[in-house]
């Protein structure tokens, strides 16, 4: 993740005069990173590094860089609405093909289950829509930092939603998430 953090930063940095490297982002960048890395501290398979695992996370990373640039650049010529409708349908049908390519199956379609899909499907798309809105209205250096809040509402809503233990790590992460968006985000 603080790769991805880095990566994007870095890269709007070179692509966008309006993206400047600065102390705080990069001091903000650490501390939200930190906050993510605070959630997976003491588990059974930490500090392990898997190419399968972690390269597909450092792969990912790079992918959502270049997506946020890309959503900078277009979204001033491409409704971003529509460009996220697109863009999520677009890779829904790739992962399902992908998904059927290499032998899954949907054993069971129900009503409810198709009530879920498409609740999560909205929520996925209101999310996307407006986090690729802020990247047209603003420095994608300043609007990339909210991702590493992305895991700390994963892990509460597990709690929440599914009955997970609550550990007093996730509110260190939370405070350590939030300071890294207001570090870089804060005026002179």
């Amino acid at each position: 993740m603080l790769f991805s953090l880095f990566s994007v930063v870095f890269m709007a940095c070179m692509f966008f005069k309006s993206d400047r490297m600065t102390t705080n982002k990069i001091v903000g960048c650490v501390i939200g990173f930190a906050g993510i890395l605070s959630l997976n501290l003491g588990g059974a398979d930490s500090g392990r590094f898997t190419w399968l695992g972690d390269g597909m996370i450092i792969l990912n990373a790079l992918c959502g860089a270049t997506a946020s640039l890309l959503t900078r650049g277009l979204g001033k010529r491409v409704n971003v609405f529509v460009g996220t409708g697109y863009s999520l349908a677009i890779g829904g049908l790739i992962l399902v093909g992908c998904g059927l390519l290499f032998g899954g199956t949907l054993p069971r379609v129900t009503a409810l289950g198709s009530l879920w899909q498409l609740l999560l499907i909205a929520i996925s798309t209101v999310g996307f829509s407006l986090y690729n809105k802020l990247l047209t209205c603003n420095p994608v250096g300043k609007v990339a930092i909210y991702n590493s809040l992305i895991h700390v509402v994963g892990a509460v809503s597990s709690c929440l939603c599914l009955h997970e233990t609550f550990y007093w790590k996730y509110v260190l992460a939370g405070a350590l998430a939030t300071a890294g968006i207001y570090i870089i985000n804060k005026g002179k």
